[in-house]
């Protein structure tokens, strides 16, 4: 019972997250060159096992766009759910249930996040007359910051959920 209930309390804590994150960046302005809202996502995945992080993932946006307006319904938040449960799961999957290492599912979850984004572009730009390809790489250039920050942030908060035993080491 504990257990369920710290999971329970868990989705909820990064759900809530998904919000409060990327209002943060929002207000300086750094919101989507960093990726905000997959920080608590990738931190779900590998603190929630398999597949309560999937809630996060794929609600994560939706209740943000619900509750703030932040991302647009349609098409962002929409799209970003998609990413956040292919995010989600690569990583908790991997980490959890195929004991990979830390780093291997960290780096498969970014990729597939990427990937994600880029099928997602291709999927809806086309229903509004846009430019497929060069919008699909100016978005995955533009957000290379967030990348970069997910693989240096996501490791260290990592190291200290381990450390007081509020996450568990897998892989």
């Amino acid at each position: 019972m504990q257990n369920r209930t710290k999971r329970i309390t868990l989705v909820g804590l990064f759900i809530a997250l998904c919000i409060l994150i990327p209002i943060i960046f929002h207000m300086f302005g750094l919101g989507k060159m960093f990726l905000p809202m997959f920080l608590p996502i990738l931190l779900a995945a590998f603190t929630i096992q398999y597949p309560g992080a999937l809630f996060v993932g794929t609600l994560g946006p939706l209740v943000s766009s619900l509750s703030t307006g932040m991302p647009p319904l349609f098409p962002m938040a929409l799209s970003m759910s998609i990413e956040g449960l292919v995010t989600a799961w690569a990583a908790s999957y991997l980490y959890f249930r195929r004991n990979i290492s830390f780093w291997i599912c960290l780096i498969t979850a970014v990729l597939f996040q990427r990937i994600a984004r880029v099928l997602m572009l291709l999927l809806i730009l086309p229903l509004f007359g846009l430019p497929v390809k060069s919008v699909t790489l100016a978005d995955f250039t533009y957000s290379f910051p967030g990348v970069i920050l997910q693989l240096a942030i996501v490791p260290i908060i990592m190291r200290v959920l381990w450390k007081f035993n509020i996450a568990k080491r897998g892989g």
